[in-house]
């Protein structure tokens, strides 16, 4: 096997362990999402569907008794983010910085032919990381916004 194949192997193996974690961070997140609203679901249902939250000497009507409408639930969207970028959620700029810089020079398309297959998961994962980079920026660092936020 020639040398360039065995770099690109080694390439691909790596690219293909970040896209793994990044799915398994992705699915974690869901689950822990659906976790939480069905958790918030049971509990709405025991509230409102206990005997004991009728008193027998009160006539309240049904309308009164239907369930609220649906919660949001607002998971820390930015530890999402942070366990992306592989650094914890008490990191400073500098680290995000690093790290970001360091996984998107693993995943940098221009290392792969036009069209293929794997241009294709390698912009994927990019546009990720950058969207994670660029939330975790606009939350931690108030620099580039603070001329938005002037009043003349």
């Amino acid at each position: 096997m020639s040398f360039p194949r065995k770099i690109r192997n080694i390439y691909l193996s790596q690219v293909k362990s970040l896209k793994e974690r990044l799915d398994r961070i992705d699915a974690e997140s869901q689950d822990l999402q659906f976790t939480s609203i069905s958790s918030e679901a049971m509990a709405r249902d025991e509230l409102y569907n206990s005997p004991l939250a009728i008193p027998p000497e009160e006539k309240i009507s049904q309308s009164a008794l239907a369930a609220p409408a649906p919660i949001p639930v607002q998971l820390n969207s930015l530890a999402v983010y942070y366990r992306l970028l592989g650094v914890p959620e008490n990191s400073d700029m500098t680290a995000v910085n690093a790290a970001y810089r360091r996984l998107a020079s693993r995943c940098n398309p221009i290392r792969f032919p036009e069209g293929s297959e794997e241009r294709q998961v390698v912009t994927e994962i990019r546009n990720r990381l950058d969207e994670a980079h660029r939330l975790i920026r606009e939350a931690r660092d108030p620099s580039p916004g603070r001329f938005d936020k002037l009043e003349l």
